[in-house]
């Protein structure tokens, strides 16, 4: 992967090790697998989390570009609810790893739906965290704009075409999509059986019981 970025480096750590303060490193470890090192140092970190349909649901266009992946949704949807999988996985593992450690300073929780809702606003919660300076109205404006799902798709240096097309080269994958899709909330409701979304809300209840996280489903 690290070559279809254009990268000399051998490893991510590499990367990270070559890349200039003050630097921004995304991961999808869990909490628990995080290096020492960044609760030592006091690194803040802001965790995305996303409705589990949805999330099946981005999983299934991910997989097509990334690894050239054949099956169907209802797969991806039955590895997820019999927490297996598919990666970074299981999904609930995952997500409360953060949600439970959300009382750390350095820690913000920031729901995929709520940059849907108030882009401004996460921007400003952001800003604050990581004690940057007050951004203007206009210099606000600005980042709403160029963070919307068109802008990103249409920028080069986030929408991560290149490396995407020297994967698909590689695997001879000729299936079509973009790495950054519709960016909406809800689309599990045309995708998911009604049988399956009855099993993902039995899965969610079992699972977000007596945690106070709650998810949403549409914007």
């Amino acid at each position: 992967m690290l070559k279809a970025y254009g990268s000399s480096c051998k490893t991510g750590a590499e990367l990270v090790n070559h890349t200039l303060r003050p630097r921004t490193i995304k991961t999808h470890l869990s909490y628990e697998m995080l290096p020492p090192k960044i609760h030592e140092k006091g690194a803040k970190m802001i965790n995305v989390i996303r409705n589990p349909r949805d999330v099946c649901v981005s999983f299934l266009n991910h997989h097509v570009l990334t690894e050239n992946y054949t099956g169907d949704l209802q797969t991806i949807a039955e590895i997820m609810l019999q927490d297996v999988g598919p990666i970074y996985a299981p999904f609930f593992t995952h997500i409360l790893s953060y949600w439970n450690q959300r009382e750390n300073p350095n820690l913000l929780i920031v729901h995929y739906e709520e940059m849907q809702k108030d882009v401004t606003g996460v921007i400003k919660r952001v800003a604050k965290f990581i004690g940057t300076e007050e951004y203007s109205d206009g210099q606000i404006a600005k980042l709403v704009e160029h963070t919307s799902v068109d802008k990103m798709r249409a920028n080069p240096m986030v929408n991560v075409t290149g490396p995407i097309d020297k994967l698909k080269a590689a695997m001879k994958n000729e299936q079509k999509g973009t790495f950054i899709n519709t960016g909406k909330t809800g689309g599990w409701k045309n995708k998911l059986t009604e049988e399956t979304i009855e099993r993902f809300k039995k899965w969610e209840e079992k699972w977000l019981k007596d945690t106070g996280l709650l998810f949403v489903y549409e914007v």
